[in-house]
């Protein structure tokens, strides 16, 4: 570390020697360049305006922070502090000569001239350097770098192209080489973005491959480099990449990579979730304000997927406490040491127990002094709970019963359920017990004139627990066989985040409308997805082809 510092003391040293040693040379240049030889014939004159600018930039360099920026990274701001302090220095010099001698022997335009000479000695170094650190001036002259990386192709023209290519070129050991973009409107069609060619659309894509066959810059793969883009596009991009045999990678979001600590933007493999998910609307907060700012706020099931995501999006919301009940140790300690690392500013207090214990849950109920109740703890594996239904029936049915009751009982403001469409028509135990559970709820906020009991349907959520979706990960990691029970079978899919976000605007939602009474509240769920094609797409994703590299019984 001591030697890293002296190391970066010299180089601020030499930075400063490097830039005086420009001042000193700057009018005897600016002078010879406008009289020519007869210049020199005054040495006096010339060095009284050594003399006199040297000491000046010595004072303005520093001031002005030139002698602060990075070469490596030299950039426009750099330029125009340089400009900025040339010009300071120079009148503050011509001032001063002024004074002292009316500025004999000194054509009018050398102060003009010494500015441009000043500039480009003090920018020249700074950008050449940038230039060799970069690895290549090709880029100045609309020529890609070669790169040792793996070839990929961009998709989308902008902002997050330039940081993203940038970032590649400024690193030796960069993981990927650019070597074209692609982007849905036309227009950018030829144009150059640090020496990557525009090569046209997406079905331009088969023949760049075409005219690239043989060649060492051949892409396997293709960078979505766009944030904001709809999940049935990302569909298209997909579908299209695939075709080409190329593999689909989308940029984090920058609030990810400041989690992680990534130095640049960073590629991550495009997954079922960017496809079948959708954006998420912003949360009205003064609604969600009344049902969860400042009031203690109880989830059962904090450990869940559903649980755990809920617990995040409150404590994001500044509750006053957040109280996180379930039974698995490990779980629960996760996510209290999750949020404890994510929201230090909130008050959390992890509880172990079961919501089948119905003396624990009143205990906390009032040890705690709830306001607001989230219950998504729940017996939910559609084939466990058939094995196992007077379990499924003690926790889903009894237990839910447990936790209003209690809600009740020390008059909270809301209790919400998390439910699932499986309750409708049930066709299983789960789905029976969760109807049971709704029913109960139902009639609790009927009559209730001081808790507001609400109940939050949705269905298949991607990557939680008891979801087909790891299970479906899991088999083509193995290899598969990726086993689907029905082919003809569909299912409604959203994201976590996307469920718990609308569990909370829904909830809140209820809490306004006070007149809508016994109401269950069902997530609008997009399209039906087969279960089948979701099967192949995941494979596909993988770069799989379904019934040739893995089947699907």
């Amino acid at each position: 570390m001591l030697l890293k510092l002296r190391r970066y003391r010299h180089i601020r040293a030499l930075v400063r020697i490097h830039d005086l040693v420009m001042a000193a040379v700057t009018f005897p240049i600016a002078m010879y360049l406008r009289i020519g030889s007869d210049a020199f014939a005054d040495m006096q004159l010339l060095g009284m305006m050594v003399a006199v600018f040297v000491p000046i930039c010595a004072v303005v360099f520093p001031l002005s922070g030139i002698n602060r920026g990075s070469w490596r990274y030299a950039s426009l701001d750099d330029l125009i502090a340089i400009l900025r302090a040339a010009a300071i220095s120079i009148v503050a010099t011509v001032l001063i000569l002024f004074v002292v001698n009316r500025l004999g022997g000194m054509p009018r335009s050398v102060p003009v001239i010494a500015w441009l000479t000043l500039t480009a000695l003090l920018g020249g170094p700074r950008v050449f350097y940038r230039i060799m650190r970069a690895g290549s001036a090709g880029q100045l002259i609309g020529r890609t770098p070669a790169g040792n990386g793996i070839p990929v192709l961009l998709y989308g023209y902008g902002d997050e192209a330039d940081l993203y290519i940038r970032s590649l070129q400024h690193n030796r050991r960069a993981p990927y080489h650019v070597v074209g973009i692609v982007d849905r409107r036309e227009k950018h069609r030829g144009r150059v973005l640090h020496g990557v060619p525009v090569i046209g659309t997406l079905k331009d894509i088969p023949r760049f491959l075409e005219s690239m066959l043989g060649s060492k810059n051949m892409p396997v793969g293709i960078v979505i480099t766009r944030q904001r883009m709809s999940r049935q596009y990302i569909a298209t991009i997909v579908e299209k990449a695939l075709q080409n045999g190329l593999t689909v990678y989308r940029l984090a979001d920058l609030d990810v990579q400041a989690e992680t600590g990534s130095k640049g933007p960073v590629p991550k493999p495009v997954d079922i979730e960017d496809i079948l998910g959708r954006p998420v609307n912003a949360l009205d907060l003064k609604d969600v304000a009344v049902l969860l700012q400042n009031r203690t706020v109880l989830i059962t099931g904090a450990g869940g997927s559903i649980g755990s995501e809920l617990a995040r999006q409150i404590a994001a919301c500044r509750p006053g406490r957040v109280v996180l009940f379930e039974n698995s140790e490990f779980n629960l300690y996760q996510i209290e040491t999750d949020l404890r690392d994510r929201f230090p500013h909130v008050d959390v207090r992890a509880v172990i127990g079961d919501v089948r214990d119905a003396e624990r849950v009143r205990e906390i109920m009032s040890e705690e002094k709830v306001e607001t109740v989230f219950h998504a703890a729940a017996l939910k594996h559609l084939p466990l709970v058939e094995q196992n239904p007077i379990q499924g029936i003690r926790t889903n049915v009894f237990g839910t019963r447990n936790v209003a009751d209690a809600a009740l009982e020390h008059a909270c403001l809301a209790f919400v359920l998390v439910s699932t469409d499986k309750a409708v028509n049930p066709a299983n135990v789960m789905g029976a017990t969760k109807r049971a559970a709704e029913t109960y709820c139902q009639a609790l906020d009927m009559t209730s004139d001081t808790t507001r009991f609400m109940t939050v349907r949705f269905g298949n959520v991607l990557g939680s627990t008891g979801s087909v979706v790891p299970r479906f990960q899991q088999q083509i990691a193995r290899g598969g066989p990726i086993t689907v029970t029905d082919p003809t079978m569909t299912r409604y899919f959203m994201t976590i985040t996307e469920a718990v976000h609308l569990i909370l605007q829904a909830a809140s939602q209820g809490l306004t409308q006070r007149e809508d009474r016994g109401k269950i509240f069902v997530l609008e769920m997009g399209k039906p997805v087969r279960i089948k094609d979701l099967a192949e797409q995941m494979a596909r994703l993988a770069g799989l082809t379904p019934g040739k590299d893995i089947e699907i019984v």
